[in-house]
């Protein structure tokens, strides 16, 4: 049985960013993987939900329906189908980037962006080598495709999709649409 992570909340109280005082939900989810792996933990699982109570008045003020889900790739719709596929961790998060493809394999992660027109995107490969406590940008491309190679550099890497594409539904006019892989074990060479 695999834990989840929420790293996007999308009611209008949640700093998923954090502050001056407080970690960003994202920094929190790389760091706990971190210990989870000291402890020889599982890792966890990123998911994205908008924790809605108010469906009949749209507003950035209310906690409104379709602001985070997660895109599950399971062998049918059924229940048990989608939970099995979610403890394998094939799904990926989203508050609005959809993904074409996305494949992992023993030495690569390769994923396709689903484009939108005259939105611009940003694929960054993140991760935790061994000697640092904390995770990195290990590299970014502009576009729509990426792949990177799985190097035994790195405990776990994961992928963050950034688009330029704000969303009318969110209560921050300042917040993009994003996207976030679940974190892969590295296998040593």
């Amino acid at each position: 049985m695999s834990d989840f992570f929420e790293v996007y909340n999308g009611h209008p109280l949640v700093n998923n960013e954090g502050d001056s005082t407080h970690l960003g939900t994202e920094e929190m989810w790389d760091l706990i993987n971190v210990s989870y792996l000291e402890e020889k933990k599982p890792l966890l699982y990123g998911v994205t939900t908008d924790d809605s109570h108010n469906y009949h008045q749209f507003d950035k003020s209310y906690s409104n329906p379709g602001r985070g889900w997660v895109m599950v790739k399971a062998d049918s719709l059924k229940a048990s189908s989608i939970i099995e596929a979610m403890e394998k961790g094939n799904f990926y998060a989203s508050t609005g980037v959809m993904l074409k493809n996305l494949e992992i394999s023993n030495d690569s992660l390769k994923l396709e962006i689903a484009p939108e027109p005259e939105v611009s995107y940003e694929i960054q490969l993140i991760g935790k080598d061994a000697t640092s406590k904390t995770s990195q940008i290990i590299e970014k491309i502009k576009g729509t495709k990426a792949t990177f190679a799985l190097t035994n550099g790195y405990v776990f890497v994961r992928a963050k999709i950034l688009s330029d594409k704000t969303n009318q539904n969110f209560f921050d006019e300042t917040e993009f649409e994003k996207a976030w892989t679940q974190p892969i074990l590295t296998k040593p060479k």
